[in-house]
């Protein structure tokens, strides 16, 4: 598993976890544009690190992040 996987799968376990924490979003676009919608209460990321994990931003106490769909695996 590469470093961009493992931490993919990090996000998701942690999402798993702890769902209250998190606004989930499968897209880039329908995190863009929620946060445009929320644009006076949003904190962007700014961290291309943290980005690069699927971390956005975030609110009321959220952390905001894209994380896509994975495909079934085995799935008859």
């Amino acid at each position: 598993m590469d470093d961009a996987a493992a931490m993919q799968e990090s996000l998701r376990r942690d999402v798993a976890e702890h769902p209250e924490e998190f606004v989930v979003f499968a897209t880039e676009a329908g995190a863009n544009q929620f946060m445009t919608e929320h644009r006076f209460s949003v904190e962007m990321e700014t961290s291309g690190r943290i980005m690069s994990r699927g971390v956005v931003g975030y609110w009321q106490g959220k952390t905001i992040v894209v994380l896509p769909w994975e495909p079934l695996k085995n799935f008859q």
